[in-house]
């Protein structure tokens, strides 16, 4: 299997998976009104709405056996 591949695909994946957390998480503090948890808002605003999908990082990480 070609290992370095991988392990490129996986830090690829990292690294857009944070720039989406940091995109979500300035949508979420423009929207969300005092007093009110920013995790609440995120779940409801982004999370609840956007369903879920595979984890593709880790599913890469088990094809590669880490």
């Amino acid at each position: 299997m070609a290992k370095g591949r991988i392990d490129r695909v996986i830090e690829e994946f990292e690294r857009l998976q944070r720039e989406a957390h940091e995109i979500i998480d300035v949508y979420v503090d423009g929207i969300r009104e005092a007093g009110v948890p920013f995790g609440v808002v995120k779940h409801c605003a982004v999370i609840n709405r956007a369903g879920q999908d595979l984890n593709y990082v880790n599913a890469l990480k088990i094809v590669q056996g880490k």
